[in-house]
């Protein structure tokens, strides 16, 4: 695992084996992408259960909405929160 900051997101992303690990979107354990514009992508192999969000502009949208959207896919398949 790298802890460096990354050059271009310009703080801390933990990464493993070239993806990123622990990021706010992500459940414990799993492992993805982040992209430009607020675009994430990742997969939880221990909740069989992965996510892309992207969106058609570079600008950040307001809030965290792909850690929004996670929520509420995992509440609507009766998936605990983690």
């Amino acid at each position: 695992m790298i802890g460096e900051a990354d050059r271009v997101l310009g703080g801390p992303a933990p990464k493993g084996l070239g993806y990123f690990l622990g990021l706010p979107e992500m459940p414990p354990g799993a492992f993805g992408s982040k992209g430009s514009g607020g675009s994430v992508a990742f997969a939880d192999p221990a909740g069989r259960f992965s996510f892309a969000f992207t969106h058609n502009r570079l600008t950040a949208p307001p809030g965290d909405i792909a850690a929004r959207a996670v929520g509420v896919i995992r509440s609507a398949l009766g998936m605990a929160d983690r």
